[in-house]
């Protein structure tokens, strides 16, 4: 990914994260927006999944996927998405009840990868080698809009991508942005030593 697009996407980050609920709904996902963040009645809490919301063989696929979507730039300082917690973030935002439609459209999308990766080399995609092969199967997914009864792998390439950025760019009290390197790197003056709930309600 070329430099201009991380820089890009550091400037739009407030953006991406105000827009991404919208856009879940739009795609008739029956999401919740965030808890409160400064502002309106906080909703109850409820209780998440109690297991791994992604077995093993979908983690194997998700993690090299995450790093095919945001491969980050050394040059920069930026870490890869992995290494900046994002397959952690993804787990743990994938809990929450309110996701469970979205949980199940990136499960399906591990699996066609894993099948379009299996057709092309004989592998799942987390064992393909070659970053060339990684992503002609990404961009096959990204291109193909045809609907598999709810799933369209587009869509889901890109709730799985909208998801990764909000993990890469946000706040590390939600397990990913790992130690706050990629606001570092892209000289985001954003506090470490307070909770996002102080950063937005805009307590000194």
């Amino acid at each position: 990914m070329k430099r201009r697009t991380f820089l890009a996407a550091g400037v739009g980050a407030a953006a991406l994260s105000a827009g991404t609920w919208a856009w879940l709904r739009s795609r008739g996902y029956p999401v919740d927006p965030p808890l409160s963040v400064g502002g309106g009645p906080e909703r109850p809490p409820t209780a998440g999944l109690p297991s791994a919301p992604y077995p093993a063989p979908a983690l194997a696929t998700l993690g090299p996927l995450l790093d095919v979507l945001l491969p980050g730039d050394s040059a920069l300082g930026l870490p890869p998405a992995r290494e900046a917690g994002v397959l952690e973030f993804l787990t743990s935002a994938s809990r929450a009840p309110g996701l469970t439609p979205i949980r199940n459209d990136i499960l399906k999308l591990a699996r066609f990868l894993d099948q379009q990766a299996q057709g092309l080399a004989g592998v799942r995609f987390g064992q393909l080698s070659d970053p060339a092969q990684q992503a002609q199967v990404v961009a096959e997914a990204a291109a193909d809009a045809s609907p598999r009864g709810r799933f369209i792998p587009a869509q889901a390439l890109e709730v799985t991508l909208r998801l990764a950025l909000e993990g890469y760019l946000g706040h590390p009290f939600h397990g990913g942005n790992r130690d706050g390197k990629v606001w570092q790197a892209l000289a985001i003056p954003m506090p470490m030593d307070r909770s996002p709930a102080h950063v937005h309600g805009g307590h000194e």
